[in-house]
């Protein structure tokens, strides 16, 4: 030990304990899996027991590090397995899935992630029989915390960041990660180089690095982290939370008006890492990491003018999970005790947000004051969008369900559906309508499928014309093949 204190600090050797299957390409040169689908990666590596023997006799100290590739959402490749014909669809099935092949909502956009919110928990294997306090815990983990600040005067904003560079400190179990702001403020303060009358300072430290490092830093890793909005949560129990959220627009300053190009709003997409330190009793066998990456993506309004009658945001939940057992120094991987089978991401939630403006269209030729406008409305949009998903992620009243068996599939397909020309007499033949029915259609102007899922001229669809959409939407899913 004291020949290694002041060695160089050595890269942490990762095992990956878990990935997204479903993203795993296995055929070379064949169909690419699907790209517009988060996933999620697990590695973990275990501290040599040596080196934690006098500050943890009855412990083990390992790390964790989660990888959450963050995307947007295409309907288009949760459905492709429906939309292929099938041979025992009858007229109306047939017309619902040719009307959905050719949505340019449901099979031809892509649904921008506007939030994401990360779950880890880690738990002892075997699970039975342990106490409460002989459960695993995070003792600590980076990045805590990553937030924008706008001042109130004629000054820069100062954005509260991360560097990419992580290091764990001698006694292994605290982490360190070096801040960094962006921008700066006059007269010098919070930053390193600061303007003041049409000068340039800049205020220089040196150090020897190389030392320090030696002498601080035990371990060493890379994080890959996102420009966006972060909150941690948790710490001390066997569980984390991480918020992630795109970044409002800023308008501090009349640069950021004067020439900012306000293109829509803010997307969350990429790749964020989470570095755990975890404390495990050595009585236990192994641990099992799981975790759940839940993404909001909304509809984009500019891909139909009816988008405020459908839940603009649906939220897809991403699990993945991940066992070892420590054998001496190393962990072993071993099989998870749930089904790690490849499956759809599901919908774990829905809700109703203003569906905004396609701003892209509304650049610099409208001017400050319009441009200052687009900017408090994104914010706000981005505000109920934070609040909505956040109550859903504490609420847990909704049932995760297939993206067809959502409110938002059944009401763009309501859209979707009023192209279709099926004519009345054909629904009762294959037993959709009954005589009476058709008949009750035919004196209200309805002469064929799409007449009924149209919207009345005055007022809202009669009684029947309810109960008869529901029975033919339930009947085009009904249809569809499982989703795998």
């Amino acid at each position: 030990m004291a020949s290694e204190a002041l060695s160089i600090p050595t890269d942490i050797p990762w095992q990956r304990l878990g990935y997204s299957r479903d993203m795993l390409d296995r055929t070379f040169g064949g169909i690419q899996p699907p790209k517009w689908r988060s996933s999620l990666a697990i590695q973990a590596s275990c501290i040599p027991l040596e080196e934690t023997q006098d500050d943890y006799p009855d412990a083990r100290i390992f790390y964790i590090k989660i990888t959450s590739s963050i995307t947007g959402w295409s309907p288009r490749e949760v459905l492709e397995g429906h939309l292929l014909p099938n041979p025992i669809w009858d007229p109306w099935q047939r017309a619902t899935w040719e009307a959905i092949a050719a949505s340019p909502v449901l099979t031809r956009s892509y649904w921008a992630c506007v939030s994401a919110i990360l779950q880890v928990g880690i738990y002892p294997r075997p699970e039975a029989g342990v106490a409460d306090d002989d459960y695993p815990f995070i003792r600590d983990f980076e990045p805590k915390k990553r937030e924008l600040y706008e001042t109130v005067t004629e000054t820069k904003e100062v954005l509260g960041g991360s560097n990419n560079t992580l290091h764990t400190e001698k006694g292994l179990s605290t982490t360190k990660q070096v801040d960094a702001r962006i921008g700066a403020s006059y007269g010098g303060v919070g930053a390193s180089i600061s303007t003041h009358e049409g000068r340039e300072e800049s205020h220089l430290e040196t150090s020897d690095t190389s030392t320090e490092r030696r002498e601080t830093a035990g371990r060493s890793t890379q994080l890959s982290q996102m420009y966006q909005l972060f909150n941690g949560y948790h710490i001390g129990t066997n569980r984390a939370v991480f918020a992630m959220f795109p970044r409002p627009h800023i308008v501090a300053e009349s640069s950021q008006i004067e020439f900012n190009l306000i293109n829509g709003e803010r997307r969350l997409e990429g790749v964020q890492d989470v570095f755990l330190v975890v404390q495990v009793p050595r009585s236990l066998p192994g641990i099992c990491v799981r975790a759940f990456l839940d993404t909001g993506h909304k509809l984009d309004p500019g891909n139909t003018l009816l988008s405020d009658q459908v839940p603009a945001l649906v939220v897809t939940r991403r699990t993945v999970g991940g066992c070892a057992e420590f054998e001496g120094d190393r962990l072993r991987v071993v099989p998870p005790p749930i089904d790690d089978t490849p499956k759809l991401p599901p919908i774990v939630g829905e809700h109703e947000v203003s569906p905004g403006v396609p701003y892209h269209r509304r650049r610099l030729r409208d001017g400050r004051d319009w441009r200052t406008k687009i900017a408090d409305d994104l914010n706000v949009g981005q505000a109920d969008i934070r609040e909505a998903v956040l109550a859903d992620a504490t609420s847990g009243a909704y049932a995760p369900r297939s993206f067809i068996l959502t409110d938002s599939f059944k009401r763009l397909l309501v859209l979707d559906l009023r192209r279709t020309a099926l004519e009345l007499d054909t629904l009762t033949k294959f037993g959709y309508l009954s005589t009476e029915e058709e008949v009750a259609l035919r004196r209200l102007g309805i002469r064929n499928s799409g007449d009924i899922f149209d919207p009345p001229a005055r007022g809202e669809p009669t009684p029947l014309v309810v109960v008869v959409r529901s029975r033919l939407i339930e009947a085009a899913i009904k249809a569809a093949p499982s989703e795998t």
